[in-house]
């Protein structure tokens, strides 16, 4: 169940064929604190896809236990990787309206912001308002809570290896793109 006047963090997993985009919805304290117990020496942040199988059948279990809610999009096609993000982006934006007023983003490049900024602006007038932040993934857990929900359904519908999907729980909700 989705309650409202949360934030969406946001962050992705994509190769050439698959784009996810995922979405965790938290307070606005925005703090996953138990995932900062997982860092390993000098690590800053946690990375998914940087970590090998047994770290991630870890780091998926850790997210389950935060019982956080995500909605993740999933685009399964070839083409440009921004275009994939604006159609997974509009897709989580119509379905977390509701629920959302603002989304965190995993900051990119510039360029990049700045093309979620004029997806979101292109809904606003027919679709959710919602206001976006672009931060450094290394100043937010719950960005990185949205790393570990995107890498694992990545692997599951890229790789074909749903067990770090299976571990998250049923605490997210899937939408085409």
């Amino acid at each position: 169940m989705f309650v409202a006047a949360q934030i969406g963090f946001i962050d992705e997993a994509f190769d050439e064929n698959v784009y996810v985009l995922a979405c965790v919805l938290d307070d606005a304290a925005g703090s996953c604190s138990p995932l900062r117990s997982l860092l390993l020496g000098k690590q800053q942040e946690l990375k998914f896809g940087q970590e090998g199988h047994a770290r991630k059948l870890l780091l998926a279990q850790a997210y389950a236990r935060l019982g956080l809610q995500a909605v993740i999009a999933v685009k399964e096609s070839k083409g440009s990787n921004e275009r994939r993000r604006g159609l997974c982006l509009v897709a989580l934006a119509w379905w977390v309206g509701d629920f959302v007023d603002s989304l965190v983003f995993d900051a990119r490049q510039e360029r990049g912001n700045i093309h979620d900024r004029t997806v979101l602006k292109g809904l606003s007038g027919h679709g959710p308002k919602l206001t976006a932040s672009f931060m450094p993934s290394q100043d937010v857990e719950t960005l990185w809570a949205a790393d570990i929900v995107a890498g694992s359904m990545f692997h599951d519908v890229a790789r074909g290896e749903p067990s770090y999907r299976h571990l998250l729980g049923d605490h997210h909700t899937l939408v085409e793109a």
